[in-house]
């Protein structure tokens, strides 16, 4: 509402998905205006070869299933987590992330906590995972971790919400799941 005097003053808003945009435009959008998407993108050469060298945080060989973000609730940290558990056999997960004041205070045997990673260090990681899972149980704008994951090749479990119903096509560039849903994740 702060913003809405300089609504008239703007030439073009742009959303970042469609579904950011469904929520926007009632509130920006005037006479007709559409709010324009235009996602994200990845630069040039900022993914890594297939043959990049792993990352110190991941394990040096073998599968690994990995999530990278704010290790939250709103995340669905604690979903992945549950799902993880229920796995059989277990395959290590990696959980690369920023810091928050509500993460978990103890992860089980069998999850890394890499907090902090250079960027770079990420993509290294997406590139040399299993599966890369992105259990948000919030409305995701985008979801700019799936198309990093995607870019190096790695199929995604996603939950279906907000941009990243756009982004992951299920069956083909990984399969969404309900948010929330461990035993489906």
């Amino acid at each position: 509402n702060i913003m809405r005097p300089w609504h008239r003053r703007v030439d073009r808003f742009i959303a970042v998905s469609a579904p950011v945009a469904r929520v926007c435009a009632p509130r920006v959008a005037r006479g007709g205006q559409d709010v324009e998407v235009i996602p994200p993108f990845l630069p040039d050469g900022s993914i890594p070869p297939p043959d990049a060298e792993r990352p110190a945080f991941v394990p040096a060989t073998g599968e690994y299933v990995m999530f990278a973000g704010a290790l939250s609730p709103h995340k669905g940290i604690n979903v992945l987590l549950e799902a993880w558990m229920g796995l059989n056999p277990v395959v290590p997960l990696v959980l690369v992330g920023l810091p928050s004041p509500d993460k978990p205070d103890h992860f089980p045997d069998g999850v890394i906590v890499a907090e902090n990673v250079p960027h770079d260090d990420v993509l290294r990681a997406w590139a040399h995972c299993s599966v890369a899972v992105v259990p948000s149980v919030w409305e995701e704008p985008f979801g700019l971790v799936a198309l990093e994951a995607m870019a190096t090749g790695r199929p995604v479990v996603a939950s279906a919400v907000g941009g990243l119903m756009e982004l992951v096509v299920d069956g083909s560039t990984g399969i969404l799941v309900p948010p929330g849903g461990s035993a489906a994740l």
